[in-house]
């Protein structure tokens, strides 16, 4: 059996044993057959709100809030069309602000500015991009009722209206990306997203929020402390545009309207559309992060490792293939894994809570229920510190991986790791 995975910007192959492995693909994502007609009809026909149109009468002063370059959202297609349906509908503004939302990502490059933001879409724009540790750049917005105190790019308190694009996917503890994430963590405080993300465990420390995880919004803290920030913002105030993208990045359909119910919509078509029964779990998985951007850096890489767990048995291995060539992708994330214990580990984090050790713990945990074979450009004494086995090829990685497994194992290629959930068959 021959597969054929992508690696950053490129593609690995490699040999499989015959009849060992069965390949978890995705179908194709339903991509609306005139995408310029459809973002009219998803604006001019939104959900639980005014159309698009509508909601920008009278406004002056509207803000655009697109994502970074570390995923893909169509950020670009849509603020095309977006210019189009202002020029269609003859909407006037006095000025119109484009935001990059980074949270405490790295700020982007001039390159991947001008491939998020084309210069064709809105030329007279002001495109700023978010800072979540300049002061100067924040406003207070008050506090939820988990006591996070909200403070968010000041160009959210100037604008009297915004608009927020996204794109739908998993999160392993927000429960799926795009939607309210554009303002918290996209625009938010490096305190606010602190206080946000340490909701990930329970109040007194001892472990992790049940109502955490993958795919999860009922009863999910850091969704719901999100959606808190949102209202505090002002509903009225807010149109989302979220985003369903194939895994090329291309746009293939639109959910718009409400900040809430439009994302709750998108969250329920994406899950149809990239959930997979699972009979019974794997011994060995092989699982592709995706390429670039997915494969950008370890902390994004560790998307595909979650989502890859899920189809693997407690104690079976796992072949990753994430190139990470810019690193491990942040200062903070990998003096993390000087601990050994996972108990030293939560306890520290528990105390000193930095928002990339959220990460690092979770691959520390995986990287010790799981064996985990990694194939990257990572240095291999960094790999080797995580917990993982660094591999320098896919074949490599298949011998070592392989070797010593009963005669009758069951074997699953993912070649879209960080697309795909895993359900057990009755509930997917």
């Amino acid at each position: 059996m021959i597969v054929t995975l992508k690696y950053h910007r490129h593609t690995v192959t490699g040999k499989l044993p015959d009849r060992r492995f069965q390949v978890a693909a995705l179908p194709p994502m339903e991509t609306a057959p005139n995408l310029a007609g459809h973002f009219v009809e998803a604006c001019d026909r939104p959900m639980d709100s005014p159309s698009l149109a509508a909601f920008l009468a009278g406004r002056r002063r509207p803000l655009l809030v697109v994502s970074d370059a570390t995923r893909r959202t169509g950020s670009e297609i849509i603020l095309d069309a977006l210019s189009k349906y202002f020029k269609y509908y003859n909407i006037k503004y006095e000025e119109i602000r484009i935001i990059i939302a980074t949270g405490i990502h790295r700020p982007p490059t001039p390159g991947e500015i001008r491939r998020l933001v084309p210069t064709t879409a809105f030329p007279g724009a002001n495109i700023l991009v978010h800072d979540a540790e300049d002061d100067e750049q924040l406003a207070d917005f008050g506090r939820t009722p988990s006591g996070n105190t909200i403070r968010l790019n000041r160009a959210v308190a100037e604008a009297d209206a915004i608009v927020v694009i996204g794109g739908i996917g998993f999160h392993y503890f927000a429960g799926f990306t795009g939607g309210r994430k554009s303002l918290l963590p996209g625009l938010a405080a490096k305190t606010t997203i602190t206080f946000n993300h340490n909701l990930v465990f329970k109040p007194d420390g001892s472990g992790r929020h049940p109502g955490v995880g993958t795919a999860v919004l009922n009863g999910n803290p850091v969704h719901e402390d999100m959606v808190a920030a949102l209202r505090l913002v002002g509903l009225e105030r807010v149109f989302a545009i979220n985003a369903l993208t194939t895994a090329a990045g291309a746009v293939a359909q639109c959910v718009c309207g409400h900040a809430i119910a439009s994302h709750e919509e998108a969250c329920r078509r994406y899950l149809a559309r990239h959930t997979i029964p699972l009979d019974e779990p794997a011994d060995v998985v092989i699982v592709s992060a995706g390429g670039h951007p997915r494969d950008i850096n370890l902390i994004q890489s560790h998307k595909a490792i979650e989502m890859a767990r899920h189809a693997l048995r407690p104690g079976g291995t796992m072949v990753v293939l994430a190139a990470c060539p810019e690193g491990m992708g942040h200062p903070t994330f990998f003096p993390w894994f000087r601990f050994r214990s996972e108990r030293e580990f939560r306890e520290e984090l528990i105390r000193n809570y930095v928002i990339n050790g959220q990460t690092a713990l979770a691959l520390f945990e995986k990287a010790r229920r799981y064996h985990i074979h990694l194939i990257s450009e990572l240095p291999t004494e960094q790999v080797s510190a995580t917990g993982l086995v660094p591999a320098a090829s896919l074949a490599a990685a298949l011998k070592t991986a392989l070797h010593g497994l009963p005669e009758g194992y069951r074997g699953l290629v993912v070649p879209e790791g960080a697309l795909t959930f895993f359900a057990a068959g009755a509930r997917a």
